[in-house]
């Protein structure tokens, strides 16, 4: 029989293991690429993407799966759709994300993104664009989470500008995988196609204390101590 006393100790201890699994939360880019090489022959898919950043996640398929393009214009180390936005309508294209071994949770905080709008030759456009860019986020298990969404305009001219899409308050943990869907809309008339670089994903991490599995063991042996004396 275990005493009183003893399985005190030993609840006391399983207290503090439970609030150390809880984990520390650090910010990270959990996600980013630039493009650098980006293979977009395979319409409508852009391949061979290298990955510059992977962090708490397990390292998502190489390329992005397209939906409603007509497929790419030739750009270096970028990805240029080709869709007119206004005209054609949306196009989207999705990321899958799944926590690593390493990771209990991740509190997303930002989807961002450089734009450089082209004309429907995929030559830069000179004159200022509004588009509509949108996150979705949605769980193998529990369904979609929501969404996030910001209308972004670029001055033209071919340097790009940085769009970044409040993701606060979308919680990934590791009981499901998930799927971000990326999708671009716009009614700003002609010539509304999209080159788009330097994608990165934020996040606050949120991993297990190194005490964690300590404490686990020492409510285990104040509880075979504690049997064996009784």
């Amino acid at each position: 029989m275990i005493s009183a006393d003893g399985t005190t100790k030993a609840l006391t201890l399983a207290a503090l293991a439970v609030l150390a699994i809880a984990g520390a939360a650090r910010a990270e880019v959990i996600l980013a690429t630039d493009f650098t090489g980006v293979d977009t022959s395979a319409s409508p898919t852009a391949g061979s993407i290298t990955w510059d950043t992977v962090n708490g996640i397990i390292a998502p398929a190489p390329s992005l799966t397209f939906d409603a393009i007509d497929g790419f214009f030739s750009a270096p180390d970028l990805i240029s759709v080709d869709r007119n936005v206004d005209n054609d309508g949306p196009w989207s294209t999705t990321i899958d994300l799944a926590l690593d071994a390493g990771t209990l949770a991740i509190d997303l905080t930002s989807f961002s993104i450089r734009t450089n709008y082209t004309s429907n030759s995929g030559a830069t456009q000179t004159a200022n664009r509004t588009i509509n860019l949108a996150v979705a986020i949605e769980g193998s298990a529990s369904g979609s989470l929501g969404s996030s969404d910001i209308d972004h305009t670029d001055p033209g001219g071919g340097t790009g500008t940085v769009a970044s899409i409040d993701l606060s308050g979308f919680r990934l943990d590791n009981t499901e995988t998930y799927t971000l869907t990326f999708t671009a809309s716009s009614a700003d008339g002609p010539g509304v196609n999209m080159n788009f670089d330097d994608l990165a994903i934020a996040g606050d991490i949120t991993v297990p204390e190194p005490g964690s599995l300590v404490l686990l063991g020492l409510g285990g042996l104040a509880v075979l101590r504690r049997r064996r004396r009784d």
